[in-house]
């Protein structure tokens, strides 16, 4: 796995490799999104770069290609158990990758990155890790957004999930889904479940905190979690070997 940081880096030598980086990254998001939630944070960042490639670009992807042969028998292993539970994940890395060194010509830099992954009956359902669309203020507001982010994705599978319940597509001893989101920042959680609204989220209050109402309506439950417990980090950050390994394991199975 990646374990540097990837930058810009505008002053570095020109990709030199014979191969395609952008053919290799379209590669690369197709394994990630179909079975290695493992390596979607590293892909997405090699992905920011497919124009204006750079020598330790290459170098990046050749570093993950030789993690992915170490690992090319694994895949995701699968334990589904009973009840059908949702439950998710949700973090947020507040400007991690910005770097005032390339802020000028890379200022997507100062973005935060959310990500989460949704299981059902234990199984990963799905993922996600992208940067965010605005540029949060604060950590708190980067975590709002991506709890926010995330509950207005995974409302339609709820949904969907009632619709085949109603229609006796399926049978559960729960007669209706309800999410669990687990979220590790506690000025985050308190903002999600108080209506007050605060002089620096305001700005943030017509877009943000329309999940409220899932939060009022019981459809969504937001709980604390440990940072060291929350699955959702291996797709928002670089992570030492041990808590990678132990995010892989809760997701991946291996």
């Amino acid at each position: 796995m990646v374990s540097r940081k990837i930058t810009a880096n505008t002053n570095g030598i020109p990709f030199p490799f014979p191969w395609s980086y952008r053919s290799v990254i379209g590669k690369l998001n197709y394994l990630e999104k179909s079975s290695r939630p493992d390596i979607s944070f590293v892909v997405h960042q090699m992905a920011r770069y497919s124009t204006k490639t750079r020598h330790s670009h290459g170098q990046a992807i050749k570093h993950l290609g030789r993690y992915l042969l170490g690992t090319r028998h694994q895949g995701i292993i699968l334990h589904p158990t009973k009840p059908l539970d949702l439950v998710t994940y949700v973090d947020a890395d507040f400007s991690g990758t910005w770097d005032p060194k390339y802020a000028k010509d890379d200022p997507d830099t100062a973005r935060s990155r959310s990500g989460y992954i949704v299981f059902l009956a234990n199984s990963p359902l799905f993922w996600s890790s992208k940067l965010q669309t605005i540029i949060a203020l604060s950590t708190a507001e980067s975590k709002l957004i991506s709890l926010s982010e995330t509950t207005r994705f995974i409302q339609s599978i709820t949904y969907l999930i009632d619709e085949i319940q109603d229609r006796k597509l399926i049978t559960t001893s729960t007669p209706k889904i309800k999410c669990r989101i687990f979220e590790d920042n506690e000025a985050a959680l308190e903002i999600s479940r108080t209506p007050k609204i605060r002089p620096r989220t305001r700005h943030i209050n017509v877009i943000y905190h329309h999940f409220r109402s899932e939060v009022y309506n019981e459809r969504v439950k937001v709980e604390p979690i440990k940072t060291t417990e929350n699955a959702a980090d291996i797709l928002t950050k670089q992570l030492d070997v041990t808590l990678f390994r132990k995010h892989r394991l809760k997701i991946n199975g291996w």
